[in-house]
């Protein structure tokens, strides 16, 4: 089986409950990583078990076959691979995107063209694109993208501030670890669920 666990992250609802279920970037990455952990574990007993966002970083790394994932493209999938359809009609840049108005594209009474060439869409794909940001003095550029709905909400710019954006912390450790794990004993076990060892 595969598991995919995803952080709470604070925008809508969860931004205004916070302080009651809020955490930090170190603390989801501490449970993140000790996921990995039990699934690499799990795998060496002959109960394979794969976590998806260490198998993408892996498939990134390793560049030995595309690792599609809407947040982790550049641009961003917002958008472009990616739309949020509301029951009133409006359409937004992504799931994230419709708590927030900036980040609506249209409505479904307009032509497709009018509304993934809007202001907003290609505002979105512009700004996910890294391009004369700080992302690019990061040493995990080539391989990840930020969320301009999450800096938005977090830091009120769609133009984050990296040593103050959690979403950029938990990548950079998830990177980290990673990369660390293609170098170390679990390589074999990383390998594996890349298909290029053992079948699974």
């Amino acid at each position: 089986p595969d598991i995919t666990p995803v952080p709470v992250r604070s925008i809508g609802r969860a931004k205004k409950n916070w302080n009651k279920i809020g955490f930090s970037a170190d603390e989801y990455s501490i449970f993140w990583k000790k996921v990995v952990e039990q699934c690499f574990a799990r795998t060496k007993k002959g109960k394979p078990m794969t976590e998806q966002f260490s198998l993408m970083i892996a498939q990134k790394l390793q560049g030995t076959k595309p690792a599609f994932h809407a947040c982790f493209s550049k641009p961003c999938g917002g958008a472009l691979m990616q739309a949020s359809y509301q029951p009133d009609g409006e359409i937004y840049t992504c799931d994230e995107g419709k708590a927030l108005p900036l980040f609506k594209i249209g409505t479904v009474n307009q032509k497709y063209s009018k509304v993934f060439t809007s202001p907003n869409a290609l505002n979105m794909i512009s700004l996910s694109s890294s391009l004369g940001l700080l992302c690019n003095e990061c040493k995990w550029t080539a391989y990840c993208c930020f969320c301009p709905v999450m800096a938005y909400s977090s830091q009120n710019s769609p133009i984050p501030l990296l040593y103050n954006n959690m979403d950029c912390k938990i990548r950079q450790s998830q990177f980290e670890y990673v990369f660390e794990k293609l170098f170390s004993k679990d390589r074999s076990t990383l390998l594996q669920w890349l298909g290029k060892g053992k079948s699974l």
